[in-house]
């Protein structure tokens, strides 16, 4: 059975076609590897979405790093970058190993370099 690995991102970010997304959920339905990469996922994104606003509040971008930023999302966007390939894809492959013990240190990982 193929693994939906790098999908799983696009899928969770709801950057699929409808074709796609019907198709990863008739996967996730059939294959508990999937399902349970799915959960890692959730449970990550859960966590840095609760802690990295809060990690940056205190950063302060200058009006043309902001503007550097919002061209470059603007230039991705105009690229059509939708299929999970992009520069988050790779993060699957490093986590598929990983387990549910190690997320909760990651995040705390990520958040400490952030503030320093």
């Amino acid at each position: 059975m193929t693994h939906l690995d790098a999908q799983l991102l696009a899928y969770l970010d709801g950057e699929l076609s409808p074709a796609e997304i019907q198709a990863a959920e008739a996967h996730l339905a059939e294959c508990p590897a999937c399902r349970a990469s799915l959960a890692e996922l959730r449970a990550l994104q859960s966590g840095l979405t609760d802690i990295v606003p809060q990690a940056f509040e205190s950063v302060a971008l200058s009006a043309a790093a902001t503007e550097r930023i919002r061209s470059a999302l603007a230039a991705e966007r105009a690229r059509g970058h939708r299929s999970g390939q992009g520069a988050w894809a790779g993060l699957l492959g490093l986590l598929r190993p990983v387990s549910k013990a190690a997320i909760p240190l990651m995040t705390l990982m990520f958040v400490v370099l952030a503030v320093n």
